[in-house]
């Protein structure tokens, strides 16, 4: 392990507690924000710093040079937020950002989605060289936040898949609906700790390219992936339209 460092990880949720509460047990200075003060009990009983940080287009936020003083790295961990607000200028909010990342020392890792890469009907395969081509609004301005953030040498992406685990998982939603589309494609997710272990792998020097992608490839299909998590959870299968052709892809690691 690399010797102590102080991080900065944006973003207090699902993903960045258990990764900063991980992190101070190995010995490390955490500064962990939060959009509400409510959490600052769980933060402090974690052993991490809170701060009150909220992200604003084209500003700032307050209290942005105390979170990142002193830091080694900045893990920018926060939902975009593109399905509720689809016409959100995401590269605006992270504008600022990127410039005072240009002026200061610490290295930043983002985490990102596959969903930067398009389905196609031949569920083609993609790793971490391959362009993200997908033109669908999202994909576009994920990817652009993605080049506006890691500008510098030592910045790297990290795309999680479909994030599951502690409760978290996907059939709890699909679970009794019907007419489900893309029964046929690959199924791209990864459990929390497998992302917090690509996320500690960066902070510990031993990951030094630009692209990782958190994933945990399956062979199984959608629709027998999700027929079985239903079965085993004793919830009622979603049905799926077999009409149309089956669009997906295969996300794939070089580095496992």
């Amino acid at each position: 392990m690399a010797s102590k460092q102080t991080i900065a990880v944006l973003g207090s949720g699902w993903l960045g507690l258990p990764l900063s509460r991980k992190r101070v047990q190995q010995g490390d200075e955490v500064h962990l924000s939060t959009t509400t003060p409510v959490k600052f009990k769980g933060i402090i009983e974690a052993g991490c710093r809170p701060y009150l940080i909220k992200t604003e287009a084209n500003k700032l936020p307050e209290g942005w040079d105390e979170f990142t003083h002193g830091v080694d790295w900045l893990v920018i961990n926060i939902p975009p937020g593109l399905r509720s607000d689809p016409d959100k200028d995401l590269v605006a909010h992270f504008q600022a950002i990127a410039a005072h990342s240009k002026d200061n020392a610490y290295k930043i890792i983002y985490i990102s989605s596959t969903s930067v890469f398009a389905d196609t009907e031949e569920h083609h395969k993609v790793d971490e060289d391959m362009l993200a081509m997908d033109t669908n609004n999202s994909a576009i301005k994920q990817r652009s936040v993605e080049q506006l953030i890691c500008h510098k040498p030592g910045c790297v992406v990290v795309r999680a898949s479909g994030l599951i685990g502690d409760g978290r998982h996907p059939i709890h939603t699909l679970a009794g609906r019907t007419n489900l589309p893309n029964p046929d494609a690959p199924i791209n997710l990864v459990t929390r700790d497998h992302v917090i272990k690509c996320i500690e792998q960066v902070l510990d020097g031993e990951f030094t390219e630009a692209v990782l992608h958190a994933v945990q490839p399956s062979a199984l299909s959608r629709k027998r992936y999700y027929d079985l998590a239903a079965a085993e959870r004793n919830l009622q299968p979603p049905t799926w339209n077999h009409d149309m052709p089956s669009k997906g892809k295969q996300v794939i690691s070089r580095y496992y």
